[in-house]
């Protein structure tokens, strides 16, 4: 049997002199606190610019070379609601103070958030109790400490197959 150290996941914010180097995975709103993933907050922006180009008159377009131009300013815009997230990796005895502000992370919370479902989905689809699922998170049960039996009912609320899960997360979470 293989001896994993437990590791802490971060989502770190982007003022956090660690974070430099990493790649953005989410973005937290600074008036709710709500998290979205990248793939979400890009939806989210590009659905808010096509309206917000729908809405526009001829003047206002004309401030623009074209839509990509327009799309730029929004993306460069600094007056926004969302906060950039990195997420950093750490060994449970890692002095994690360093990386505040921070949010710690779970990595079934990942998952689901990743993949745009609830826990109670993820469960139902599963056929695993949402209780089960909590507990995980509440824990802290490492990736490495859950039955593959588990691990393959997670996958299938989640709509993702082994190989995909292997292709996406295992250096990530193992």
């Amino acid at each position: 049997m293989l001896d994993f150290e437990k590791r802490k996941i971060l989502w770190v914010y982007y003022t956090n002199e660690y974070a430099f180097d990493g790649e953005i995975v989410g973005y937290i709103n600074k008036n709710n606190n709500k998290l979205l993933s990248r793939n979400q907050y890009e939806k989210m922006i590009e659905r808010e610019a096509y309206e917000r180009w729908q809405d526009m008159d001829i003047d206002e377009m004309a401030d623009y070379e074209n839509f990509e131009n327009f799309w730029a300013n929004i993306l460069n815009s600094v007056d926004n609601d969302f906060i950039p997230l990195f997420e950093i990796i750490v060994n449970e005895n890692d002095d994690i103070e360093k990386y505040n502000p921070y949010i710690e992370m779970h990595w079934l919370e990942i998952l689901a958030l990743e993949n745009e479902k609830s826990i109670y989905q993820i469960a139902k689809k599963g056929g695993l109790s949402t209780s089960t699922l909590y507990n995980m998170i509440d824990k802290d049960t490492q990736i490495c400490d859950i039955s593959i039996k588990t691990l393959s009912k997670i996958l299938k609320g989640l709509n993702i197959s082994l190989n995909d899960f292997v292709d996406k997360y295992y250096n990530r979470f193992l």
